[in-house]
């Protein structure tokens, strides 16, 4: 039996779907991805077609292969590029020299394997429809192998295999494999997406001379609900993590020595140790997404309450004191007038690494004749706003001074770039300032009591010390629009945040769920059964006892038991003999228990010699499952019904 016409429709369409992610992949560039799918379409468009190369064909179409690899390049991005132009013009070539069952096992494993790729590199949500449909596919893959090689041995066409058990055997597969999926360790792929865009977000590090340019994530990062009911007000938006004081070249962070312990009072950590009561004050609740080092405060906190032990560092930011464990969410009391931030300048705040005289040349005209810091502050801060163009370009480039490079040639960039600028102008002002990082901005829900700050609010600005009596005042040179602010969510923005959480899901669950998440997931669990177990112990001591000592009871009587005989179903063919013999006795005739099934063939064949051919195949079908060496298989069933129906026939 022919079934090229099969095994060509099968891996042809096998190898179409495996290819559907590559268009969307990086590394690997589109003449191999449209070639190896110029051959699965034709493999499926013309399933009659054969091709069978000479050897020499084969040989020479591998050094084809091997120039065009070599042609195409990109050792320059890491190997994978050549790896995967390779496997693509390899399976290729397998696929369309399959013409029998032989060369589809033969090639299975290639397009597996391209399909894996697919799968493996790809980082967006849209890939689990995919994945879902590769599962039932291969599943249905493999059952048509199978019944294609029953067909060829039993010489009959046993049919295609049935999609929904399939869909049945892929469910149950995923449900089976998800427990070691969560073991895995999780890598973001090196061969989808770009290496120059990069997602915006807070970070414990402002690096100007990174590359890439940033996206904006429309991830939350934080959730803020006022306690009162009433609507969060614009100024709390400026979420405060800490000062960036130590410069390193072209990067900017948060001091990690001289933490400080909290003023503890009345269960509260209270940052203004002048107050005694919060009574009067309002409310906001914190819930953040991620645990970073710090909390995210908004300006005007007293106090705040929080199930975890904190500390202070010397600019003021709360520091959380164990690095790992869930989110934290927080109480803070906020006073409407605000609190002056007056922890003394450092000699740190005026340092310059690598000072330019080009730069305190600007900072000087900017200034001109402004009389004081915070004149001179406010001059830099109109001049940048002004002056240069907010971007969300990546890093400087070359080994230049990235702020030299931002204020004398690019002139546009982020907000890291604009409050880098103003203190490095400021100091060279010989007036003390300082970087900060946080958050500003967020979308408010309908009554505006609960305000979602997103990665795409995180920003920098400036802290400028003005004198013992102003203490440190903020200045942020960034232009408008690069500050967000207090937005109103429409429809089309709730949904579109909403599925932004189902890529968040994904990408922070699954795709980077890393080895440090399984571990304190795994130990959560085993926690929860730890205090399940006791607590089951505490409340049921005497049932427990009860329980085991049944248990043990039943095992120790068990063996003593006398086991019922199973009853040994019969196989078809012997169950319609038996029915002959019970119609033989329901006749008169004396069927002794030592008949055989021969026996009561050739009585019934007397009996009713219309019937005698029938009774024969019957009788040799039964004998065959009683004493063949083979289980009976579906062609055995069906020669049954079809013989047991002729012969009741006969018997009428």
């Amino acid at each position: 039996m022919n079934h090229t016409r099969s095994v060509h429709l099968l891996i042809g369409g096998l190898l179409l779907w495996s290819l559907a992610p590559f268009p969307f992949l990086y590394i690997v560039l589109p003449p191999f991805w449209l070639l190896a799918g110029a051959v699965s379409l034709w493999r499926v468009l013309r399933p009659e077609s054969v091709w069978q190369p000479s050897r020499w064909s084969l040989n020479v179409i591998a050094i084809v292969i091997l120039l065009a690899v070599i042609a195409a390049g990109g050792l320059r991005v890491g190997p994978l590029r050549p790896l995967g132009h390779l496997l693509l013009l390899l399976t290729a070539v397998q696929v369309a020299t399959v013409n029998d069952l032989k060369g589809l096992r033969r090639a299975l494993p290639a397009v597996f394997l391209v399909g894996l790729v697919g799968v493996v590199s790809a980082v967006h949500v849209s890939i689990v429809p995919f994945l879902v449909g590769s599962l039932v596919l291969w599943w249905y893959a493999g059952m048509q192998v199978f019944l294609l090689e029953l067909s060829v041995k039993s010489g009959d066409d046993l049919g295609r295999p049935r999609w929904r058990h399939a869909a049945a055997a892929a469910v149950v597969g995923a449900i089976l494999t998800v427990p070691f999926f969560m073991l895995l360790p999780r890598l973001h792929s090196p061969l989808v997406g770009s290496p120059f865009v990069r997602e915006s977000g807070f970070s414990e590090v402002v690096e100007l001379g990174r590359k890439g340019e940033i996206s904006e994530s429309e991830v939350a990062a934080a959730t803020l609900v006022s306690v009162d009911g009433k609507p969060v007000p614009a100024a709390w938006l400026r979420l405060r993590a800490s000062a960036y004081d130590r410069v390193h070249g072209a990067t900017w962070a948060p001091r990690k020595t001289g933490l400080s312990s909290a003023t503890l009072r009345d269960g509260l950590v209270w940052l203004d140790e002048d107050r005694r009561s919060i009574e009067g004050l309002r409310a906001l609740d914190i819930s953040l997404e991620d645990r970073e080092r710090f909390l995210f405060l908004p300006p005007g906190v007293i106090a705040l309450e929080i199930d975890e032990t904190v500390m202070i560092d010397p600019p003021g930011g709360v520091v959380l004191r164990a690095r790992r464990g869930s989110a934290p969410s927080y109480r803070v009391w906020i006073a409407p007038e605000g609190v002056l931030r007056m922890d003394q300048p450092e000699p740190r705040d005026l340092r310059l690494r690598n000072p330019e005289l080009q730069t305190a040349r600007l900072a000087s005209r900017v200034a001109g004749d402004a009389d004081g810091a915070e004149a001179t502050a406010a001059a830099i801060e109109s001049h940048l706003s002004s002056e240069y163009t907010y971007s969300l370009a990546g890093g400087a480039g070359g080994s230049r001074d990235p702020v030299s490079w931002f204020l004398f040639e690019s002139r546009q960039r982020h907000c890291e770039f604009f409050a880098s600028a103003m203190v490095v102008m400021l100091r060279h002002e010989g007036i003390p300032a300082r970087l900060v990082a946080g958050y500003h901005g967020g979308n408010a829900g309908a009554g505006g009591e609960r305000v979602v700050v997103r990665r795409s609010n995180a920003h920098s600005w400036v802290e400028v010390w003005l004198g013992s009596d102003r203490g440190w005042v903020v200045f942020d040179p960034t232009p408008a629009e690069g500050v967000d602010g207090l937005e109103r969510l429409g429809l089309l923005d709730r949904g579109r945040l909403m599925w932004q959480t189902v890529e968040d899901f994904f990408d922070r669950r699954i795709l980077t769920f890393g080895l440090g998440e399984q571990i304190g997931v795994l130990m959560a669990v085993g926690e929860a059964v730890v205090r399940a177990g006791n607590w089951v112990v505490q409340a049921f001591r005497w049932w427990w006892i009860v329980v085991m000592g049944g248990l043990v009871s039943v095992l120790l009587v068990t063996p003593f038991v006398q086991k019922r005989p199973s009853v040994i179903r019969r196989p078809p063919a012997a169950r319609a003999v038996a029915r002959m013999a019970g119609k033989l006795e329901r006749l008169g005739v004396e069927v002794p228990e030592w008949a055989t099934v021969g026996w009561i063939g050739r009585t019934s064949a007397l009996r009713w010699p219309p019937a005698a051919r029938d009774v024969e195949r019957l009788v040799a079908l039964a004998e065959d499952e009683l004493y063949g060496a083979d289980r009976p298989g579906g062609t055995h069933f069906r020669d049954v019904r079809l013989t047991w129906r002729k012969v009741r026939k006969g018997l009428g």
